[in-house]
């Protein structure tokens, strides 16, 4: 019988998700899943924009920029004019954003540990390996 393995991938990834939802990292930091994950974009992104979030993430420009203001007003983000074209706003943490992505950093790793025990080193190269393969086939 034929097992679909990204179906299997698939609920790999849902069940980590679900997990960090219900970390009680987000209540501390006072969080929706989507703010945090905006602010952990903006903090590994050089020239964040509110508009490249919106497009890789397919999400509403509206919600984007509403999420975005309520990361300001909880003084996580600030907003930078871009050097290059006064245009466009440039997103950067804030050093109290900075200490929340530290927060869920370690969340995340610590859960990414769970999710991989058991597995070696040459079997978690392995998996990396076959994932970027899977992911380059797909962009």
């Amino acid at each position: 019988m034929y097992e679909d393995p990204l179906r299997l991938l698939g609920d790999v990834t849902h069940r980590f998700q679900r997990r960090l939802r219900g970390s009680p990292v987000l209540n501390e930091l006072g969080l929706a899943p989507v703010q945090a994950q905006l602010l952990a974009w903006i903090s590994r992104t050089d020239h964040a924009q509110a508009s490249a979030f919106a497009e890789a993430t397919d999400r509403d420009k509206g919600q984007v920029a509403r999420i975005v203001a309520q990361l300001h007003d909880m003084d996580l983000i600030a907003r930078q004019p871009c050097e290059s074209d006064g245009r466009v706003t440039l997103l950067v943490t804030t050093p109290r954003g900075d200490a929340a992505c530290a927060r869920l950093r370690d969340t995340r790793r610590a859960l990414v540990e769970e999710a991989l025990a058991g597995l070696s080193d040459a079997d978690r190269a392995t998996l990396r390996r076959l994932l970027t393969t899977m992911q380059e086939n797909l962009s």
